[in-house]
């Protein structure tokens, strides 16, 4: 991850692990479909349905109301995970510029999956919230890899 960028693998299994969450809205371009913090506060929703309440996320073109989305999600959400965006790169993604949203989604994939195995650990079971069944065994596979058949 030299100079924030990511190669080419890091991403593809991204795109997959985001691929897997049922979104609201379709998938045209990454850049744009998270610039208002809608679509992250739904990816969180779909791991920890609890943690997220989808009211206070308002989908928006204005960056006042982008940056309150991502501000809330920060505070409120991603704070849970032990987790923050500093407010330079959330003022990135809301303008939408390149490459900025997936410095994000990433360190956020591996909090969401620290956090699943915490709970592992708490209750015995390994259980993906929001997915039907179980994410099954401590094989170390990602979510993204199992749902690629890897």
């Amino acid at each position: 991850m030299a100079n924030g960028e990511l190669d080419e693998e890091s991403l593809q299994e991204l795109y997959s692990w985001v691929d897997a969450v049922p979104l609201s809205r379709p998938k045209k371009n990454i850049t744009r479909d998270f610039s208002d913090g809608v679509l992250a506060a739904e990816v969180v929703k779909f791991y920890f349905p609890k943690m997220v309440e989808m009211h206070n996320y308002v989908p928006a073109n204005s960056t006042q109301q982008k940056l309150s989305n991502w501000g809330h999600l920060n505070r409120k959400v991603l704070n849970k995970l032990n987790f923050s965006i500093p407010e330079d790169l959330i003022r990135k993604i809301v303008q939408c510029t390149p490459g900025m949203v997936e410095l994000v989604l990433l360190p956020l994939r591996q909090k969401i999956e620290e956090k699943q195995k915490q709970s592992k650990v708490a209750s015995g079971t390994y259980q993906v919230s929001g997915a039907r069944g179980t994410a099954g065994g401590s094989d170390g596979q990602t979510l993204s890899q199992r749902v690629r058949g890897g």
